[in-house]
């Protein structure tokens, strides 16, 4: 019987425990934490009664117990599955597993980055609410990026932080350039460009002001997003439509663009 509370006169709440969640495997990764080669992995778990709701886990084979032990596990609620992202950071000497995800319109983005200290693994970084936000391993360095702005990990005096970090230029790319001031206006040389099909095209915010910024496309080519870059390749006749947004939606100080591929 289900109910919070009893009453004496025998009337019971009508407020149901929480559904606890039953969880079904979404994926399976191979990771290397500095363990043993092949006794470690990802499982990422959605649920599948109780709405949006995710769990992920770090998994070591035990050898003698002959299963897989749960090193590391976290929840969260309101998305369907968590995204894994692994490698080696050169900064920390260590490979790494970052957990993210993103809610929302703004795409706000949380990450925990995982790692090994010694026998047991540990929480290096966390992260959470950031704006149009994303998270990868550039090389061996850990970048993060709100909206076109990135930053880098760095380790001044052995305490994690994170400073400017300028997206390297595609060679031969069609670059626009742009800032946004402290009041919110673009700032843009042009607005009209025309590149011939098949060209790279790169936006890349030049301020380091605290202004957010969210960039919106439409387009009628066919149109190939390059990741972690700010850039796309245009590879049919057409034109592309780009929005900036200041503040992610301050529409009186939007500018629009437009990329015409003949």
């Amino acid at each position: 019987m289900y109910g919070l509370y009893s009453y004496p006169w025998g009337i019971q709440s009508s407020h149901r425990q929480p559904e606890t969640p039953i969880y079904t495997v979404h994926s399976i990764i191979p990771v290397y934490l500095g363990g043993q080669p092949g006794t470690e992995r990802v499982v990422v778990y959605t649920s599948s009664n109780t709405g949006l709701k995710s769990k992920v886990e770090i998994q070591r084979y035990d050898i003698a117990q002959r299963k897989w032990i749960v090193e590391y596990s976290k929840e969260a609620v309101g998305i369907p599955y968590f995204t894994v992202t692994t490698g080696y950071w050169e900064l920390m000497k260590k490979n790494i597993v970052v957990l993210s995800y993103s809610e929302g319109s703004g795409g706000f983005l949380t990450y925990t980055v995982v790692g090994r200290n010694g026998n047991a693994l540990s929480e290096l970084v966390n992260r959470e609410g950031i704006f149009q936000g994303g998270v990868w391993l550039d090389g061996a360095r850990l970048v993060e990026s709100e909206g076109l702005r990135y930053k880098v990990w760095v380790r001044p005096n052995r305490r994690l932080t994170l400073e400017p970090f300028k997206v390297p230029s595609i060679p031969g790319a069609e670059t626009i350039t742009f800032s946004i001031s402290n009041s919110g206006k673009v700032n843009i040389r042009q607005t009209r460009y025309s590149v011939p099909v098949g060209s790279v095209v790169q936006l890349i915010r030049t301020d380091l002001n605290p202004i957010t910024e969210r960039v919106l496309f439409s387009y009628t080519p066919i149109f190939q997003y390059i990741p972690h870059r700010n850039a796309f390749k245009i590879t049919g006749q057409g034109s592309v439509q780009i929005t900036i947004i200041p503040s992610g939606y301050d529409w009186d100080q939007s500018v629009d663009l437009t990329v015409e591929a003949k």
